[in-house]
């Protein structure tokens, strides 16, 4: 008789979880998600392009994404296949430009009903907030990593008022973990960034032995100045080396200067904020992809994971990355690319001119990188786990 109790409780047991994912299942209507970002393409940046390819590759999912206006998004979103509601936000302060999104954000949603409202970053959290509340939806917050540092008590907030929240790396989890100071928290997990694989990956090798790195040039972070300082012992080995940078922001005018000051003109070429197709250019010709983020007590956050080290090694490019947070979840030393103690310019340099020098080596790990983005880090596949994170939310909201 117990025995038939028991097959009874689990028989209701699973036909309670069947009727609550009945909704999305085939048959039934795709789940709702929309999307609550300040920041978006058009506009450039690894959140932004983040945010698009994960809503465009998440399956069996009908989604709306609120933004603000920002220049050339009547074209963008003509051509994106998305539902996208802009709203005006005037170029103030930060603080009040957010204030402002936030309130606008607000308005923006009617007639439209979400299962689960996604927050792009954290300050957008109180918009997102009060809408998944209004519509009784569950509420997800992505996190990246430096808006942490930058912002943990907002962070902490957010984090306190959602169903859940995605980290995009282990490190940016623990920087959570460490926002919310002992707080009891919603389940974090870890959906990592992908890359879109490119059709063609032949190598075009430049004329000469070249280094790459693409980031914006806004905070001493991403390792310009260590790779800067790093070159002339790295020319003593390779004279004829290239560093090739992309990206812009306010620490070029100081490279450049240091730069010209170390009469290093001839091997570096600063280009700037480039088109997509110059970037692939560049990815598909150099040899080497070098970017040692760093911590630095000075500065707020870091590196939350660094997407541009999937696009290097996407095109067989090995990297050469810090041995500390993030990276170290992206670059496998001595398998993919070489992790070095990125505040060390001989250890930089001694990197740089092991992989320029050993064209074997060099390709060895560059296939590797390329493997590991296919089995892994492609945005079918990371498509497929947030998929499965925002499923599980949604149910679990939805209730009995």
């Amino acid at each position: 008789m117990r025995s038939v109790q028991r097959v009874d409780k689990c028989l209701a047991a699973a036909c309670l979880v069947i009727s609550r994912h009945a909704k999305f299942c085939e048959g039934a209507r795709a789940m709702r998600l929309l999307l609550v970002t300040p920041i978006y393409p058009p506009t450039r940046g690894g959140i932004q392009t983040l945010l698009y390819q994960l809503t465009a590759s998440l399956p069996g999912t009908d989604v709306k994404v609120i933004t603000a206006k920002e220049r050339g998004w009547e074209a963008h979103d003509a051509s994106s296949g998305q539902l996208i509601k802009r709203v005006w936000v005037p170029e103030v302060s930060p603080l009040i430009r957010n204030a402002m999104f936030n309130f606008a954000a607000l308005g923006a949603l009617y007639g439209w009903r979400p299962d689960v409202v996604l927050c792009g970053h954290i300050v957008a959290s109180p918009a997102s907030w009060m809408i998944a509340k209004r519509f009784k939806a569950a509420h997800v917050v992505y996190a990246y990593g430096r808006e942490i540092g930058i912002r943990p008590a907002l962070a902490a907030w957010a984090l306190r008022r959602s169903n859940a929240a995605i980290a995009i790396s282990a490190y940016t989890r623990g920087e959570l973990l460490a926002a919310a100071h002992g707080a009891t928290l919603p389940p974090i997990h870890v959906v990592s960034p992908g890359v879109n694989l490119p059709d063609d990956i032949g190598r075009c090798d430049a004329s000469r032995p070249t280094v790459l790195t693409v980031a914006r040039m806004r905070d001493w972070y991403k390792g310009h100045d260590r790779l800067l300082d790093a070159l002339p012992l790295v020319i003593q080995e390779v004279p004829n080396v290239h560093w090739v940078v992309i990206g812009e922001g306010k620490i070029r005018a100081e490279l450049e200067r240091r730069a010209k000051a170390a009469a290093l003109l001839g091997n570096v070429s600063f280009l700037g904020e480039v088109d997509e197709d110059v970037k692939e250019s560049w990815l598909s010709c150099a040899h080497v992809f070098a970017m040692p983020s760093r911590y630095p007590e000075d500065e707020a956050g870091g590196e939350g994971f660094g997407i541009v080290y999937l696009e290097a090694g996407a095109r067989g490019l090995p990297s050469v990355a810090s041995n500390i947070g993030a990276p170290t979840e992206v670059v496998v030393d001595g398998k993919t690319g070489i992790l070095v103690d990125a505040d060390s310019p001989p250890a930089i340099a001694a990197a740089l001119i092991r992989l320029l020098t050993d064209a074997d080596y060099a390709r060895k790990l560059g296939s590797a990188a390329r493997r590991r983005v296919e089995t892994g880090f492609t945005w079918e596949l990371v498509g497929q786990q947030l998929h499965s994170v925002l499923d599980e939310v949604a149910i679990a909201q939805s209730g009995p």
